[in-house]
């Protein structure tokens, strides 16, 4: 299992879009503020 946090996006629909990118690949991807 493998696990990565990435951060330093504009704004939550940013995030988003990178994990909507990420999911159209087969990965798992979910959006969390911290």
């Amino acid at each position: 299992i493998w696990r990565l946090r990435v951060g330093g996006f504009a704004s939550a629909d940013a995030a988003k879009s990178f994990c909507d990118d990420l999911t159209s690949k087969g990965a798992a991807c979910t959006v969390a503020a911290f």
